[in-house]
């Protein structure tokens, strides 16, 4: 951290296009957010200065706070910032990292209305999306919508097969994993 503080004074003290400034920032605020050896409140402070954050730079504050270590709402009161302000748009990533946050806060409600906005967006095709809210709606022990949008994935991958499998044995249903493991086999996956 001590190095990306001294890159950050480095950046402050440059003569360079904001857009070259707002780059190695969001470079910055990645790795702090993002990084096992980062610092989740450095990131949100360089955030902060930023006057309009790339899509990049807030993906990974959502994401940053979505892996802390005290999981909370902050990724979607994030989401809803970037929704209100209007730009820059989310992207499939935005819609994955705080569909993983609401899973982990057990957070139903927020979790359905990212939901909607992913179908008003027109990301609910996305493999990435498709995925993370069958695991939102696993982890939130809502297993029949979990299933339903399983079922509705038209090419389904080993994360979305062992997304929904992990579901069953959350809620007691040890069976139902284990037919849909077979199921998996028989459609040519190999668990690993």
């Amino acid at each position: 951290m001590r190095v990306l503080r001294q890159i950050h004074a480095r950046l402050l003290t440059q003569s360079m296009p904001f857009a070259s400034f707002s780059f190695g920032l969001c470079k910055i605020i990645g790795f702090c957010a993002l990084s096992p050896h980062g610092d989740i409140d450095y990131a949100r402070r360089l955030f902060s200065q930023i006057r309009s954050p790339n899509i990049f730079c807030w993906n990974s504050m959502i994401r940053g706070y979505s892996q802390s270590q005290t999981p909370s709402k902050e990724p979607v009161i994030l989401f809803r910032k970037l929704v209100k302000r209007g730009y820059p748009n989310p992207n499939t990533y935005t819609m994955a990292f705080v569909l993983k946050a609401c899973s982990i806060v057990s957070a139903m409600e927020e979790g359905q209305q990212v939901h909607a906005s992913v179908l008003k967006s027109g990301f609910g095709s996305s493999p990435f999306v498709e995925t993370a809210l069958v695991n939102f709606y696993a982890k939130c022990e809502d297993i029949v919508v979990a299933r339903k949008l399983f079922d509705e994935i038209t090419d389904k991958n080993l994360v979305g097969w062992s997304t929904m499998i992990s579901g069953y044995p959350k809620i007691g249903l040890v069976n139902e994993a284990l037919s849909l493991l077979r199921d998996m086999q028989k459609a040519g996956l190999v668990p690993d």
